[in-house]
């Protein structure tokens, strides 16, 4: 209803008075609800004109960021357009952007004119505009900001470049300064006050960069100039106000103190570490002492050039320790020298020790001094064997790289070279074998006699012989020889036991031979027995030498026979006290490559027990198992209260005992009919030579009553005795018998015990005429 029209009707009524009261109240409600029905159609139409442009402006957004060309169907609204256009300046801003950074900024060297570069890249790449207000308002805007920040960024490193440069400068003025000794305590002051202005007025932190690089200027190691350093921080006007460095900065003198001896002490560049360590190479691998003694210019070229107090003294300290013995090795060289020229008798102990130092300085070619020295078992085989054996020995350098020849079948020319080297021992050596014998381990020593012995009797090549080793199976050789069984040894034999029996008769076929008595293993009507340790090794290196003899064609049954040489000088024939005999290993004395020790600890000579054992002290042979049973007989009588009815002394086989090189004594069918070991108890009372005797708790005592016994017993005049040491002899021979104390706990308590040992030894040392006179009156006052 319009207003005109309620009016009216209004007018009409107003005359009827109260009447129509009522009617007017109708009439003004009607109107307000017609006004607040115009309010809210007017806000419904601006919420729909208010999502058109928000749709008009993220449409235009959307096609300004994904690069869209503007939508003609929308560009007739002002929001799309204005939208579309402030986008797309931002956008334009931000590869204007880029493109100044890349254009002018990073081209423009520091200190440059950066803002009149801009200038100029803006008036040839913007120019004017786009014409689009909006689209140049916010292009520029974001360009602007942009140019802002790298302007700020330019004149922040502009000043800074020329801080650097400058503290460069003075850092290279102090240095040059220091270096050539040219300056004075006066010169800290006037370097921290340029220093301070360097750094915006900051005096501690300019003090902290004077005397920093005055610190760096000083060389390492120079302890002269360190100590200038230090005293001219002491010193008034180096510091604030006329004071000195020092007064000023207590903590941090003491602590550049402490860093400036540091750099005296030790090198501290990478370049000086590896040049001292070379030195200390080049000492290590000097052969002469000349070459030590030109080292030590070196080292003061070293020092001169990168300081390093104790780095000096460390490799001058290596140096002398190498000096000491390397003058000495040269000594010990040069005697080997004289010695493989025939002056004189060769030291086996020297040669073994000295003799790699030695080879090393022999010519390698002596036709040809160019080609340089040493030489060895691979490269001159003949030379080295010559010489070695003049000289009696070999290192164990040497030794071990025999082995190894010896055994790799996979080098063929080291082998040949093994063998041609031992060959040339022995015609060196007139021929005979014993003592390159010595040079090889004894798993070896087969296997390299039947080679020999092919060598000889057929004439052929080394090579040749070489050559059918190899088929045994290269690297797989030791596989192989295990394998090979006795009946593929002895192919004529119906079966594996029957083979092994005919091994076993040859070995003993070979110990009659080598260790027997005129062609006999036994002695008399003794039987002997072969222990199951010796057994083993016999077998095995007649194994070894089996196998070796059938690759190369030669008998099988002298190899297996022959084998036992190589066992025989460390097999000990010990008397049984039912008077057979049986046949050890033994474990004295004996080296790695098999050899056993020719004298013991004390000096004796070293003597196993055996039928013909060679005594040097005569050149004769003698039976010392025939004088250890005779020994035994004799100690029955003094120990006749062991052996009582009947029963007798005998050795015994003691892993203990053997590695001292003795035997212990052992008794059968006493009273007691009790066998064992021959021990005694201190402080018990037994029969000694048919005397009641208490025996002493006191081992030196002990040792002198029981060498009473014995010697009253013998038949021989009294000499000292010695605790754990000389008993008894015969017929005036070195010592046999011993007494081996031990203490032991019995019911809590602590006893001592006495073991009888014997040690074999010769009948016969060549005595004088006065000692066997002596003996001989001796045995004929005896009742």
């Amino acid at each position: 209803m319009s207003g005109t029209r309620l009016q009216a009707l209004q007018s009409a009524f107003a005359g009827f008075g109260g009447a129509f009261t009522s009617i007017g109240t109708m009439i003004r409600s009607a109107q307000e609800q017609e006004q607040i029905e115009a309010r809210v159609d007017h806000q419904v139409a601006m919420i729909g004109i208010q999502r058109d442009n928000e749709r008009a402006g993220n449409q235009a957004a959307a096609d300004a960021n994904a690069g869209r060309p503007a939508d003609p169907a929308m560009s007739e609204q002002r929001v799309y357009r204005e939208t579309f256009a402030a986008v797309s300046g931002q956008r334009q801003g931000f590869a204007l952007a880029d493109r100044w950074r890349s254009e002018v900024y990073d081209r423009t060297p520091i200190g440059g004119d950066l803002r009149a570069a801009t200038d100029e890249w803006l008036r040839s790449t913007v120019g004017r505009g786009s014409g689009d207000p909006t689209f140049d308002r916010h292009a520029m805007d974001v360009l602007s900001r942009a140019v802002d920040r790298g302007m700020a960024s330019h004149r922040d490193e502009g000043a800074r470049a020329v801080t650097e440069q400058g503290a460069e400068n003075l850092r290279g003025l102090i240095g040059r300064a220091v270096s050539s000794g040219d300056w004075t305590p006066d010169d800290i002051g006037r370097w921290t006050s340029t220093a301070a202005v360097l750094n915006r007025g900051d005096r501690n932190r300019a003090q902290a960069f004077v005397t920093g690089a005055i610190e760096q200027a000083v060389r390492t190691g120079d302890e002269a100039g360190a100590q200038r350093l230090l005293t001219a921080l002491q010193q008034e006007g180096s510091g604030r106000e006329g004071r000195s460095w020092r007064a000023d900065n207590e903590q941090a003198y003491v602590a550049l103190e402490g860093r400036l001896m540091e750099r005296v002490r030790h090198t501290r560049t990478v370049a000086g570490q590896a040049a001292y360590n070379q030195i200390e190479d080049r000492i290590a691998q000097a052969r002469t002492p000349g070459e030590l003694v030109a080292l030590q210019e070196d080292i003061e070229r070293v020092h001169g050039q990168y300081g390093g107090v104790e780095d000096r003294q460390r490799v001058q300290r290596a140096l002398a320790t190498r000096l000491g013995p390397l003058v000495r090795q040269q000594e010990h060289v040069n005697q080997i020298r004289e010695w493989a020229a025939g002056a004189g008798s060769p030291d086996p102990s020297v040669v073994r020790q000295h003799i790699d130092a030695f080879l090393a300085t022999v010519p390698t070619n002596p036709q040809d001094p160019s080609a340089g020295q040493g030489i060895g078992i691979a490269n001159a085989p003949e030379r080295t064997g010559t010489l070695v054996a003049r000289l009696g020995a070999v290192s164990d350098t040497m030794g071990a790289q025999l082995r190894t020849l010896l055994a790799d079948t996979a080098n063929p020319d080291g082998q040949a070279a093994a063998i041609r080297f031992l060959r040339t021992v022995e015609g060196a050596r007139g021929g005979s074998r014993d003592f390159a014998l010595t040079l090889i381990p004894e798993e070896h020593r087969g296997a390299y006699r039947v080679i020999s012995d092919m060598l000889t009797s057929t004439n052929l090549p080394v090579e040749r012989v070489v050559e059918r080793i190899g088929a045994l199976g290269g690297n797989d050789v030791e596989r192989n020889l295990h394998e090979t069984t006795w009946q593929r040894l002895y192919p004529r034999e119906d079966n594996q036991a029957k083979a092994e029996e005919r091994m076993r008769r040859q070995i003993a076929q070979g110990l009659r031979e080598h260790v027997g008595n005129s062609g006999s293993f036994w002695s008399g009507n003794t039987a002997i027995t072969v222990d199951g340790a010796l057994q083993g090794a016999l077998e095995a290196n007649a194994h070894t030498a089996a196998v070796y003899a059938r690759q190369i064609g030669a008998d099988v049954d002298q190899a297996v026979r022959g084998s036992i040489r190589d066992l025989q000088g460390r097999v000990d024939l010990l008397p049984l006290p039912d008077g057979s005999a049986r046949a050890v290993l033994r474990r004295d004395g004996v080296g790695r490559d098999g050899t056993v020790t020719p004298v013991h600890a004390d000096g004796a000579p070293r003597v196993r027990g055996g039928i013909n054992v060679r005594n040097p002290a005569t050149g004769r042979d003698e039976n010392t198992l025939e004088t250890a049973r005779e020994d035994m007989q004799m100690g029955a009588q003094v120990f006749n209260g062991l052996v009582a009815d009947g029963g007798r002394l005998g050795l015994g086989d003691d892993p203990r005992m053997a590695a001292m090189g003795l035997r212990p004594v052992v008794h059968s069918g006493n009273r007691d009919h009790i066998s064992g070991a021959v021990v005694l108890q201190g402080g018990d009372e037994v029969d000694l030579g048919g005397e009641r005797v208490r025996l002493p708790t006191n081992p030196e005592e002990a040792a002198r009553i029981i060498t009473e016994r014995i010697r009253a017993v013998e038949g021989r005049p009294q000499d000292a005795g010695g605790y754990g040491g000389t008993m008894a002899g015969t017929n005036g021979s070195e010592t046999r018998f011993r007494i081996i104390p031990e203490q032991t706990a019995v019911n809590g308590q602590s006893v001592t015990l006495y073991r009888l040992a014997y040690r074999f030894g010769f009948r016969d040392r060549q005595i004088t005429a006065e000692e066997r006179a002596a003996m001989h009156q001796n045995r004929n006052a005896a009742p």
